[in-house]
This record gives C-alpha cells, sequence and structure tokens, in this order.
C-alpha cells in the first residue's frame, strides 16, 4: 500500500473529517467507518486502513505512524502529542490551518511563476517568428539596396542567420541544459545549490525565503507547545521544509542545540535569517517563552508574505508588459533604420 505522500488537499479534508469526529465526541473506529462512506479512491483506502487498526485496540497516532509512507513524522507526532495532552481536537485545528496556509504560499508561487513564463514564451513566439520569416525578406531588400546597416540590425540579422542554420545545434544545447538542471537537482549538493540561488530570486525568493521561516517558526512552536522535547522537535521541523537550504540551516541548529548552545546563536551564523528574527528568538529562550516568540516571528513572516505577495502582483504585470513592447519596439525600429539611408542611396546614383 506504499506510494507518494499524501496532498495538502488530501491531508486538510482527512483532518478536518477528524476533528469534526473528534469535536462531535463520537468513537473514533465509528467515525472513520462513516468518513470511509464518504470518501473514494485513495484517500477511501488510507482511511479503511487506519479503521481496522483502530478497531484492534490501536490509537489514532498508532494508526497514523503505521502509514509513514503517505504521512510525515511531524504530523504523526502532533496528533501523537495531542492524544497524550487531550487536546487533539486543538491540534487538528492547527494542524489544519498550517497545511492551508502552506497550500496557499505554492499557489501564490505557483501563479508567480505563471505569468512571466506566459509572457516569456510569447515573447520568444514572437522573436522567433520575427528572426526566421520577417528578417530574411528585409535582409535580401537591405542587400539589392547596398545600404549601410546600423549595428543593431546587423546583430539582429547575424542571430536571425544563426537561428535559421543553426537551430537543431541550439536545440540540443536547451535540452542539455535542462538535463543538467534536472541531474543536479536529483543531488543533494546541487539540491541545496539550486534552492539557495532560488531564495536570492527577485519577488519570488523573498516570498519563498518568508515561507521558510514561517514553517520553520510555526511547525517548531507547534511541537514545543505539544511538549515534544526540542532536539526532536527540530529534526521534526526539518522534515516539514521543502527548501534544503533551509533543512541545512535547521540541520546546523540540531547540532548546536546537542553541544548545549541556543537556537539563536546558531541563526547568527547563517546568512538567510536577519538580526531582528535572531533577537526575538534569543529572548524567548532566555526568558523561557520561545514557544510564543516562535508564534510571533511566524505571524510577522505570514504578514510580510502577505505584503509582497501584493506588491508583486500588483507591479509585475505592467512592468512585463512595458518590457515586451520595449524589446519588440527595438526590434522593428532597427528594421526601418536603414530605410532612412535610401535617399543617401538614391543620390550617389
Amino acid at each position: 500500500m506504499a506510494g507518494k505522500k499524501l496532498s495538502k488537499e488530501d491531508l486538510i479534508r482527512l483532518n478536518k473529517e477528524l476533528h469534526a469526529i473528534v469535536k462531535a465526541g463520537m468513537p473514533m473506529d465509528e467515525g472513520l467507518r462513516h468518513l470511509a462512506k464518504e470518501l473514494d479512491g485513495r484517500l477511501k483506502a488510507i482511511v479503511n486502513d487506519l479503521l481496522r487498526r483502530v478497531e484492534k485496540g490501536e490509537s489514532l497516532s498508532a494508526a497514523l505512524g503505521a502509514r509513514k509512507d503517505v504521512l510525515e513524522d511531524y504530523y504523526i507526532t502532533m496528533v501523537r502529542a495531542g492524544e497524550e495532552s487531550g487536546n487533539l481536537g486543538k491540534v487538528l485545528l492547527n494542524v489544519i490551518a498550517g497545511y492551508q496556509r502552506s497550500l496557499a504560499v505554492e499557489r501564490t508561487l505557483r501563479a508567480s511563476c505563471r505569468y512571466p513564463m506566459v509572457i516569456a514564451c510569447l515573447f520568444i513566439a514572437i522573436f522567433s517568428l520575427i528572426l526566421t520569416i520577417v528578417l530574411p525578406h528585409f535582409d535580401r531588400i537591405f542587400a539589392q539596396m547596398g545600404a549601410e546597416l546600423p549595428w543593431i540590425t546587423a546583430f539582429l540579422l547575424s542571430l536571425s542567420a544563426v537561428l535559421r542554420f543553426h537551430y537543431l545545434e541550439i536545440i540540443a544545447v536547451v535540452v542539455g541544459v535542462i538535463a543538467l538542471l534536472y541531474i543536479l537537482w536529483r543531488t543533494k549538493p546541487g539540491r541545496t545549490f539550486l534552492d539557495a540561488l532560488f531564495l536570492r530570486l527577485p519577488f519570488i525568493g523573498s516570498i519563498a525565503y518568508f515561507d521558510l521561516i514561517s514553517t520553520f517558526a510555526r511547525n517548531l512552536a507547534n511541537l514545543l507547545t505539544s511538549n515534544v522535547p526540542l532536539d526532536t522537535a527540530l529534526h521534526l521541523t526539518r522534515g516539514t521544509l521543502r527548501n534544503s537550504a533551509g533543512q541545512k540551516m535547521v540541520a546546523r541548529i540540531e547540532e548546536y542545540v546537542a553541544k548545549g548552545k541556543t537556537i539563536a546563536s546558531a541563526l547568527e551564523e547563517n546568512r538567510y535569517c536577519p538580526p531582528s528574527t535572531i533577537w526575538m528568538i534569543k529572548t524567548g529562550e532566555e526568558r523561557g517563552d520561545l514557544e510564543n516568540v516562535l508564534y510571533d516571528v511566524a505571524q510577522y513572516y505570514d504578514d510580510r508574505y502577505y505584503e509582497l505577495r501584493e506588491e508583486a502582483f500588483h507591479y509585475i504585470e505592467p512592468f512585463l508588459i512595458i518590457l515586451l513592447g520595449l524589446l519588440i519596439g527595438i526590434m522593428v525600429i532597427s528594421l526601418y533604420l536603414p530605410l532612412f539611408t535610401i535617399p543617401k542611396i538614391l543620390g550617389r546614383g
């Protein structure tokens, strides 16, 4: 029954149903039995598996722990902590809120990338059309006229020739670069490098960075609030981070904590974490109020994320349209510049 991890959409639905069962005070086996009737596909099979285990006397967290093939350790530990503390309903609400927020960030990142990609593809299509179909006609006209070509027109004509006569080599290079990036992504050092590079991208990188710090702070706070030991909480939190550069950051924190040092001292050596955040965490550790400070840090970066998202959507569309129009305008002008030399050519004739 092994397979890939459950999607965030499925996890949100599952936990909403589990929360409803807990809130209603319904026995878990009875609730799972009713839930299985409402589901279909993969999620139905997983709930039926949970039901069989619960009917044998296992707790919900133990049943979930048997499905690590599709569930994260962080989630299983949160449910176990909720059962032990008697606050399973509250824990499930925190889990739901976390997955909803993470899903919203993923959708925002995809939307942020989608529009630039559409504009880029549109530009490449127009640019290629002009270079391969329009420019050859102008090239013949300019050759017959004997016109002196401006440098930008000469450059475009040379680029047209390269594209028309060496397109197979260009395609091979593009495919090779994509394959190289894919191979690099599949290696641990390569993925860390690409993830770190992604965090440096304008707008999108900042959104991903804010999500990284917020996810780290909130998930760690959730575990600490549920009385999970700090070393275990850090290890589980590291597994919830998608960015490998962030995972490396948390692994470094784990090493420091294992040596008896503080989280703040580890973050001081991390170039991604700003001094204000380090100071807040240091204050929380000194006061013994780390959980609440981490929630404050998470909320702060959530606010920064939403502000930047609105700013990005506000500016990126007009910027790309202006850029596309400017580039196409330059190409058109460069084609017509040699025509202004016609009077000089006729005068010489």
